[in-house]
């Protein structure tokens, strides 16, 4: 590891020098993921098949339960895809799905499963299902698995239950930062160049410490993002030259319940555990 005036040369390894700071990783390919059927309601339709495969940014779930016609219609199953992390993380993802239900007495949830618990649910009982749900956080612990559990099942005449699932890297479309009334500073954006010129993006949370002067906060959180960020708006980047985090937007909001905006420059404090930042510069826009 590189140092720089006692502290990291990039802000990565300071990330993970601080043991609180969840980091964050590419989502795993294919071959670490499993997959499981459960039967939950048999009609005596033909059996499913299921796959997992990988594609330019992310991951394709996909199943297809046929119909077993006239008065059979389809069996109803819990189709698991998931995957077991070997170290702490946190993942940023958002997921798109593309499902055929049944027209007849259909279901069909879409849950998002943590240590077998549901995180967060989406269900219909429309037909057809499309659209992207974005911005889903999963924290996660070194053993715990997390994944995508689909339940569906029709009575259809003729239509079965066919599904296709992408869980890709979140992108966000902005990179304002935001502070909160509570303290909370969100960078929804950092570029940080590591020591062989790769550009990397996170997504970063930080706490302001009470009472500080000059004003100073603390690292809570850090996820690594997509790669191709580049072009947004208010990218906030990180300067090993000087140890600098210069953010161009921040939205705060003051006592008139209005929103100000400024740019700020962020300095890291050397040797701080957690990971501190001192605001060295606050202009409003």
């Amino acid at each position: 590891m590189k140092y720089h005036n006692g502290i990291c040369s990039t802000v990565i390894f300071c990330f993970l020098f601080v043991s609180s700071v969840s980091t964050a990783e590419i989502l795993s390919p294919s071959s670490e993921w499993l997959k499981s059927i459960t039967l939950l309601t048999d009609r005596s339709s033909p059996a499913p098949t299921t796959s997992v495969s990988d594609i330019s940014d992310g991951i394709l779930l996909t199943y297809n339960a046929p119909t077993g016609g006239v008065d059979v219609g389809t069996s109803t199953y819990q189709f698991d895809f998931t995957q077991t992390v070997t170290e702490k993380k946190g993942i940023l993802f958002d997921i798109s799905a593309n499902i055929i239900s049944g027209t007849y007495d259909n279901i069909l949830s879409i849950e998002i499963i943590k240590n077998n618990k549901i995180t967060k649910l989406y269900s219909s009982t429309e037909n057809t299902v499309s659209g992207i749900r974005t911005n889903n956080l999963l924290t996660l612990n070194a053993g715990d698995v997390w994944g995508i559990r689909v339940v569906t099942g029709n009575y259809s005449l003729s239509l079965g239950t066919v599904g296709e699932i992408r869980i890709t890297e979140h992108i966000p479309d902005n990179c304002a930062a935001f502070y909160s009334i509570e303290g909370k500073l969100t960078l929804p954006c950092v570029s940080v160049q590591d020591v062989f010129g790769n550009i990397l993006y996170y997504q970063a949370n930080l706490q302001r410490i009470p009472t500080s002067i000059p004003i100073s906060f603390k690292l809570t959180n850090v996820l690594k993002i997509g790669n191709k960020l580049d072009s947004i708006d208010c990218l906030a980047t990180y300067s090993d030259m000087n140890s600098i985090v210069d953010v161009p937007c921040v939205f705060v909001p003051n006592a008139s319940a209005q929103i100000d905006m400024f740019q700020a420059k962020m300095k890291v404090t050397p040797l701080s555990s957690p990971l501190t930042f001192e605001v060295t510069n606050l202009n409003q826009l």
